[in-house]
Parts: structure tokens; C-alpha cells; sequence
């Protein structure tokens, strides 16, 4: 098993403008029909929360994605992009990854991006 089979992955394809989060970060809120996006500006968190309900700031999941034909939940969103590398300095000419943790205590999956590294394709594993 690899290390990362257990683990909340969040990815920042800034050049595509994508941002992708792998079927652990869903599995670990119980399989949400939704999930909804909040961003802690002070600390830099991104959390994903699951909902069986449509919230403010939530999309839609794909049955696919717990039906394993997709390995990710992916959403394309420039104006998503662009936020997140204006506030972090990150380099829009780069990828960057950043794992999670579950906050069991509110139901969330926690994604700290300061501590966001650059990346490469190569080495990329989207579980």
C-alpha cells in the first residue's frame, strides 16, 4: 500500500486551472452528495465539509467518483486558481500538492496551504 492510499490529497494545477482532491478526502466525510468549500484567510486553511444537501459555496459530486471510474473529485475554476496563488505568492507556472487531515470534531477535511509544495507530473499519484 502506498503512502498515500490513506491520506487527503488537495492539488493545484494552476496552469489548467484545476484543483483536484482524491476519493480520500470524500471517503473520509462519509461519501457527501456535496461538498462545501471554506477558506480560513488568517491561517491559510482550505476545509471541505460533506453535506447531503446543496450549501452556499458547495458543488455537486459526481456518482462516478464513488463508483471508481474517477480517482478525483475535479473542479475547474479560474478565478478559484487565481485566488489561492495571489494569496500564497504561489508561482502560477507551477503545480503544487498539499496533504490533508479529517477534523472529526466538525466533520472536516483540513488543508493547511502554506505548507503547499510545487510539484511534477511525474510524480504525481491521484488516488
Amino acid at each position: 500500500m502506498r503512502k498515500y492510499d490513506k491520506t487527503p490529497i488537495a492539488k493545484f494545477w494552476l496552469k489548467t486551472e484545476t484543483v483536484y482532491f482524491n476519493r480520500v478526502s470524500l471517503a473520509l466525510l462519509n461519501k457527501p452528495k456535496y461538498v462545501q468549500f471554506l477558506y480560513e484567510e488568517n491561517k491559510k486553511l482550505l476545509l471541505i465539509a460533506g453535506n447531503n444537501e446543496k450549501l452556499p459555496f458547495s458543488l455537486a459530486v459526481s456518482k462516478s467518483v464513488y463508483l471508481e471510474q474517477k480517482k478525483y473529485l475535479r473542479i475547474c475554476h479560474k478565478h478559484l486558481t487565481d485566488a489561492f496563488a495571489l494569496r500564497l505568492g504561489w508561482d502560477k507556472s507551477e503545480n503544487y500538492r498539499v496533504s490533508g487531515v479529517l477534523n472529526s470534531n466538525l466533520n472536516m477535511v483540513v488543508f493547511e496551504l502554506t505548507q503547499a509544495a510545487p510539484y511534477k507530473h511525474e510524480q504525481d499519484v491521484l488516488e
